[in-house]
């Protein structure tokens, strides 16, 4: 439980921090409250995610969260002065490579809900 506390804790850094295009009238709190809620709870009402289904939980982080992290900004944040120095190729597959974190990460969280 306390890793699903500190997973949504992550998430909500990340999603106020890297929020692409959300509704005007929806405060970031909000947002992360309303989408932590829909994927818990779609968490524990399926039993694959629940028994790790690494293409559920995927299919889960394609829809409910990556809409809202801009992974391009958050890997350039995480380089640092070395994405500056990276061929296109090589920032696209460090962005692919922090989704695949971001959904690893998930997968064992939400198996555990």
């Amino acid at each position: 439980m306390k890793l699903i506390k500190h997973l949504i804790a992550v998430s909500a850094l990340a999603f106020t921090a890297f929020a692409v295009a959300a509704p005007a009238a929806e405060a970031p709190d909000v947002l992360v409250k309303r989408i932590s809620n829909d994927v818990i709870n779609t968490a524990k009402t399926d039993k694959a995610i629940q028994a790790g289904d690494v293409s559920k939980v995927t299919a889960l982080v394609d829809a409910k969260i990556l809409p809202y992290v801009d992974f391009q900004r958050m890997t350039a944040l995480a380089a640092g002065r070395y994405w500056r120095d990276a061929t296109p190729e090589q920032k696209t597959a460090l962005s692919n490579e922090f989704r695949q974190l971001l959904i690893h990460t998930y997968s064992g969280a939400l198996s555990q809900i």
